[in-house]
């Protein structure tokens, strides 16, 4: 019997991770915006939104890249409905916001990534 615990695997962390893509895979199903030029260079941010319109919910993924100065920058998502309240949570983050719909869509989601690389979830559900 071939025994994991040998290759320093981390169980929690597997567990967290499997819960977490369970919970935003079916996001990948839904409408693609990308907030950014698309880019190859070293400096530059990357960002994109993937939206369920049918649920009223979906992420925007953020990455920045090792030699992107910026620390934060601000992404205006798509698709949603500006009459709408939305709960907008940082997976990496406990706790969520409530921010009107058109809030979100004229000043954007502010994303903040310290590490360089470093990526960033933010899921978005319209607070019914």
């Amino acid at each position: 019997c071939w025994d994991m615990r040998n290759y320093g695997l981390d169980y929690n962390f597997l567990r967290q991770k499997t819960a977490e893509w369970r919970s935003i895979h079916h996001y990948y199903l839904g409408d693609y915006y990308p907030l950014t030029e698309y880019s190859l260079s070293n400096s530059d941010w990357m960002a994109w939104q993937f939206d369920r319109p049918d649920l009223g919910e979906g992420m925007v993924q953020a990455f920045r890249r090792a030699g992107a100065a910026v620390s934060s920058m601000v992404f205006k998502p798509r698709g949603l409905d500006g009459d709408a309240w939305y709960i907008v949570k940082n997976l990496d983050e406990a706790a969520g916001s409530r921010i009107y719909g058109k809030d979100l869509l004229i000043q954007g989601i502010p994303v903040p990534i310290a590490s360089q690389p470093g990526a960033v979830v933010i899921t978005y559900k319209k607070d019914l």
